[in-house]
């Protein structure tokens, strides 16, 4: 992956072309697979994918899990795939995307699970019913992770 990019605002008055100028900047500016993006009047995300491990080419960020009331995005190449599917009781022939294990890794241990990665990665998580955000860097920040906060 390459790159992720966002914005939440917790009264919802997001602009909804914000996310079509994030997407035509970093088509301009970066050497991109492919953008996926995703948002409301709250919230917006999203992934600019480049396709470096057979997974990636399915990987599927944003993930939007509204029964949980969960947006998660994230650049990350895990070094412990295999040890996070054993965990997760994922078939070791099952090809899962990076972004798939780190979401699940969340379902089932919530903000502990960044104690399970290896790696490198930059997480945006944000539960749209707590209104929280959680941004998380790998323990180099090999994968760098700006944020702005206002009022």
């Amino acid at each position: 992956m390459a790159a992720i990019w966002g914005k939440i605002s917790f009264n919802g008055n997001i602009q909804p072309s914000i996310n079509s100028i994030m997407s035509q900047v970093y088509n301009e500016k970066c050497r991109l697979d492919r953008i996926s993006m995703t948002g409301s009047s709250k919230y917006y995300m999203g992934c600019g994918i480049i396709n470096v491990t057979r997974e990636s080419r399915n990987e599927i960020v944003p993930i939007i899990d509204e029964e949980n009331g969960v947006c998660i995005t994230c650049d990350c190449i895990l070094d412990n795939r295999n040890k996070l599917k054993k965990e997760l009781n994922i078939k070791p022939e099952e090809s899962v995307p990076d972004g798939t294990l780190i979401y699940r890794a969340y379902c089932r241990w919530g903000i502990d699970c960044v104690t399970h990665f290896r790696g490198t990665y930059s997480i945006a998580v944000y539960d749209f019913v707590k209104q929280t955000l959680y941004l998380i860097a790998d323990p180099v920040s090999s994968r760098c992770l700006y944020y702005y906060k206002d009022n």
